[in-house]
């Protein structure tokens, strides 16, 4: 035997992934150099530990961070940089320097977008002239990696001879199944280069008290609830609140208003000063390495977008302010007046929060989908295993471990779930083909409208319908309810009252038609009878989906994963 493989030595190199599936990056590798990401399910790293110290000449290099940032350009970064710090190329000290004569048989394990900066190391050390050839990739250990058809494929050329790949998945994760196919540019600069302005709206948020805001509209919804009908006909000035209570409640919405007032007032100074600033990525180091993207943080269309909505809502809520303060300066606390004050306001707020944009006017749908185009920086649908990226001899290597039964979902799962993943996976295949708004949004409605989060939200929002319709009726078709709300607004002032109620009903429907279009009870977790929702609420959330699905594969270093790795450990045992 040789120098070189008489002293061989296993190393087991661990590379974060982004976690974070929007890329906000409060769940992510930390920096170049130092990483707390596998000290998030410390037993991963217990058992890996325990797994290496059976070995002579097995280390494990835990030292590999990255920025995080979900784009395609920091993860070439990150894949690259590790190569050159193992062998000292491009100006980097060689980590490894006292290796450089010995056979190293590198044992690669990625998590998450770690695997695809696995495949960049790959490509790299493919073309260093520093990386020794003694130096050989023996094994390579996916887990959750969202596999690309176009980015960061794989190199075989320091493969060893009999390199094994192993792919670790979870059927209900939907980073690696639908998320991952966005790579998108992060969150958390952007808010950096906007720091003082957002702590300001931090600081004005966590001053507001919803819970007095929900009692103040608790005791106007009693006044109504109070009078008799008959009373209508005849004085709707009748419908007014008591002077203290009248007080206290105009002192609260006027805060409340000016508190929002300034929100969107701040929140439009941010997005005037992001639409000039360039994009940089979040790490230093990155930055060292990036070349300028003369990309703006907010571009022009998006800003147009952003400042004429909110220049529109904070005319309107200004306008708002001022009536309620009017009538509170007089001692005036006559409801219905006070709505027909302020009719055409709420009409445009209403209009602004409906999901209905066939009118292509400002709203809220149509401002996500800008929001959401920004922030893209490539789409390439990705697949659940490495196969494709593969040779044809490496792929006859290739194990695969499903560990869907590990997650905590399973036992609520329905056959809804799989109906669910096969409208999301039609959504995905229709976006690739054409790269549409309205395509985007239906992806983005197809993911959330079954998650948990949102039928709580419609829950909710069905409640407020159920009162309207209860007290006006049906805002579709002939009823004795609408006929009767109609005649009762040819008495007083009650008009106002009636037509705002109607346009909240008409958004409310709108909400309601989008959810029963796209909504599977995936979980099991609603109960159409109005009993108490089982435990599968509890995990059948697109939170539960998206992070903690994901994370299935790295919470353990599974006796799969152990055996796998085993066979590929040239190092004896102790």
């Amino acid at each position: 035997m040789t120098e070189t493989t008489q002293n061989s030595i296993d190393i087991i190199v661990l590379t974060a992934g982004t976690v974070d599936p929007v890329n906000t990056q409060l769940n992510r590798a930390t920096s170049y150099g130092e990483t707390g990401y596998w000290t998030m399910y410390p037993r991963f790293m217990e058992q890996l530990d325990e797994f290496s110290g059976e070995y002579d000449h097995l280390a494990v290099f835990k030292a590999h961070g990255w920025s995080g940032d979900n784009t395609a350009q920091n993860r070439r970064i990150a894949g690259s940089y590790l190569a050159n710090r193992l062998c000292g190329a491009l100006g980097e000290v060689a980590y490894y320097q006292g290796y450089k004569k010995r056979r190293v048989n590198f044992h690669l394990i990625g998590h998450s977008h770690g695997g695809n900066i696995v495949n960049e190391f790959t490509r790299q050390a493919a073309i260093l002239e520093e990386w020794p050839e003694h130096w050989r990739i023996c094994s390579i250990t996916y887990l959750s990696t969202p596999f690309f058809q176009e980015l960061h494929q794989v190199d075989e050329t320091r493969f060893s001879d009999d390199c094994k790949i192993l792919n670790v998945i979870n059927d209900y994760d939907l980073t690696q199944r639908v998320i991952a196919d966005f790579s998108m540019y992060d969150l958390l600069s952007a808010g950096h280069a906007a720091k003082e302005r957002r702590d300001s709206i931090k600081a004005l948020i966590s001053g507001l008290d919803f819970k007095e805001m929900r009692a103040c509209m608790s005791s106007i919804s009693h006044v109504f609830n109070d009078k008799k009908v008959l009373k209508l006909l005849f004085s709707s000035a009748s419908y007014k609140l008591d002077n203290v209570s009248g007080d206290h409640i105009y002192s609260q919405f006027e805060f409340f208003l000016g508190q929002m007032i300034n929100i969107f007032s701040i929140a439009g100074e941010i997005a005037e000063e992001l639409n000039t600033l360039e994009y940089e990525p979040s790490d230093v180091s990155v930055r060292k390495q990036s070349s300028k993207s003369g990309r703006k943080y907010i571009n022009d269309a998006l800003y147009a977008e952003l400042s004429t909505c909110l220049t529109k809502l904070i005319k309107d809520l200004n306008d708002v302010e001022k009536a309620v303060g009017s009538r509170h300066n007089k001692g005036d606390y006559a409801i219905t007046p006070l709505i027909g004050d302020i009719e055409k306001q709420l009409e445009n707020i209403l209009e602004f929060f409906s999901p209905d944009d066939h009118e292509n006017r400002p709203c809220l749908a149509g401002l996500m989908a800008v929001v959401i185009e920004n922030q893209i920086e490539y789409f390439d649908d990705t697949r659940m295993t490495p196969l494709h990226q593969l040779t044809e001899k490496t792929g006859t290597r290739l194990a695969e471990i499903n560990l869907t039964d590990r997650d905590a979902f399973h036992p609520h799962k329905t056959e809804a779930f799989d109906r669910y993943i096969q409208l999301l996976e039609a959504s995905e295949r229709t976006y690739g083909h054409t790269r549409s708004r309205e395509n985007l949004l239906r992806l983005v409605m197809t993911l959330v409208a079954s998650q948990s989060e949102f039928v709580q939200f419609m829950e909710k929002i069905n409640g407020i319908n159920e009162r309207i319709t209860g007290t006006i009726g049906e805002s579709d078709g002939f009823n004795l309810k609408k006929l009767a709300a109609k005649g009762l607004t040819l008495f007083g002032n009650l008009k106002p009252i009636r037509l705002t109620a109607r346009r909240l009903q008409h958004t409310i429907n709108g909400y309601q038609k989008l959810y029963e279009r796209y909504h599977l009870d995936i979980d099991g977790s609603t109960d159409s009878s109005g009993g108490e929702s089982s435990p599968g609420i509890n995990t059948g959330s697109l939170r539960h989906f998206a992070i903690v699905s994901h994370s299935v594969s790295r919470q353990e270093f599974y006796p799969e994963i152990k055996a796998h790795l085993s066979q590929q450990i040239a190092s004896g045992k102790k």
